[in-house]
């Protein structure tokens, strides 16, 4: 009994973080560099993730995987030995229980505030082609905590009556111990490390953006763009059992269109429309036992892995009057299941890692800000300067941290 309410917690357990979508920070534009000018900028984004939609587009918290009631069912799951699974079958017979019986609730709660810098260098190459780099740096600080509701004291009781009976009043303490913080026991006995608040500062994934604008006229304009993100980031260590990955260990190719209709010369209405193709690698995952936890002792170094690729469609609108700026938009991304395979385990665990790996978001953006731009043009600035303060709003989706993104955008154009 000291080990039941350990291994049912563990399966409870799963990554919190189990998602490629990113809430924008950014608008649309098919704005290039003139020849010859840079543009230097620094963005801060703040986001925090307490609540997500889960796969049927429902708000629940983010531990809400650590949440759940535990069954003899699923005690009995976590043993891969018979006489294991038969002594767990007697005690739920000593007690009069059946499988879908619970004797314990696992509780948790994950938050975590993480905020990015991202240095963006772009240079126009000639009237029509512009090239830029993104690096950013992401700090994290997440805390985790767990714990689990007692159920059945009685029977806790008689276990301990038991153990002095029989003269192992030693064996007492560390009962009690175990049968109160259940989950460390069970993580350690998997090999995952001691689960603790986390804080971290890391590199993200590099990006090299391509932008070539094959349109202009006087009310229209339209430029493509091609992107490569390189996996400079780390992903999601194999040995934590939830952590905030930094990148996801792979190359991305994206490509898309932007169109820019200038209704007046203060309005504008802006658009894209984006595709991203994650390339398939092998990576370190935890294959799962059961179909229902992804928390497991075996581990497959060579697993086979395709990310779902992603599509994006925004729109947005921008006034902007003598170096104010105002703008809406709304944003739709999807992204397709993702794909595992192996040949360690059976194909049906390598199925269950796909889980809960489709996804979609919708989410409103506001902006606003200053610039000196109008002023520079008049000679009335040494410099052309921009400020941009930017919200986004997720309104839905599927398997998303709902919480809401902050951004500050500092430009500089020489």
């Amino acid at each position: 009994m000291k080990k039941i309410l350990a291994s049912a917690m563990v399966l409870l357990v799963g990554s919190a973080f189990a998602g490629d979508l990113k809430a924008p920070f950014a608008f649309p534009t098919s704005r290039v560099l003139p020849k010859g000018v840079r543009n230097l900028s620094t963005k801060g984004l703040l986001a925090t993730a307490s609540e997500k939609f889960n796969g049927n587009g429902d708000v629940v918290a983010l531990g809400d995987p650590l949440n759940s009631t535990i069954t003899f069912q699923k005690v009995m799951d976590s043993k891969k030995e018979a006489w294991e699974k038969s002594a767990i079958e007697n005690v739920m017979n000593y007690l009069g229980k059946n499988s879908g019986d619970s004797f314990g609730t696992a509780t948790g709660n994950v938050n975590v505030v993480a905020t990015a810098r991202v240095p963006v260098f772009a240079i126009g190459l000639t009237k029509k082609l512009t090239l830029g780099l993104a690096v950013p740096v992401i700090k994290s600080d997440m805390k985790v905590a767990l714990g689990v509701v007692q159920e059945n004291e009685s029977l806790h009781q008689e276990m301990i009556g038991a153990l002095n009976a029989s003269g192992a009043s030693s064996k007492v303490e560390e009962f009690m111990s175990k049968l109160s913080a259940p989950v460390a026991e069970k993580l350690n006995e998997y090999g995952y490390n001691e689960l603790k608040n986390t804080q971290k500062d890391e590199i993200g994934d590099i990006k090299v953006v391509a932008k070539y604008n094959f349109v202009t006229s006087e009310k229209f304009s339209a430029t493509g763009q091609f992107d490569v993100t390189a996996p400079t980031g780390k992903d999601q260590d194999v040995n934590k059992i939830v952590d905030v990955a930094s990148g996801d260990d792979q190359t991305d190719l994206g490509i898309g269109v932007f169109v820019d209709y200038f209704v007046t010369p203060e309005f504008t209405v802006s658009g894209t429309i984006g595709y991203t193709g994650q390339l398939p690698d092998t990576n370190p995952e935890r294959i799962p036992e059961v179909s229902y936890s992804k928390a497991t002792p075996d581990i497959d170094y060579n697993t086979k892995r395709d990310l779902g690729d992603m599509t994006n469609v925004q729109l947005a609108g921008m006034w902007s009057y003598k170096g104010f700026n105002l703008g809406a938009g709304y944003s739709y991304q999807t992204k397709s299941k993702d794909r595992y395979s192996g040949g360690e385990f059976s194909s049906e665990r390598y199925d269950w890692l796909e889980q809960d790996t489709k996804q979609k978001m919708e989410a409103l953006q506001l902006t606003a800000g200053l610039d000196t731009i109008y002023l520079f043009k008049k000679k009335a600035f040494p410099a052309p300067l921009r400020v941009m303060v930017s919200y986004t709003n997720v309104l839905s989706g599927e398997n998303v941290v709902k919480d809401p993104l902050y951004s500050v955008d500092l430009n500089l154009f020489f």
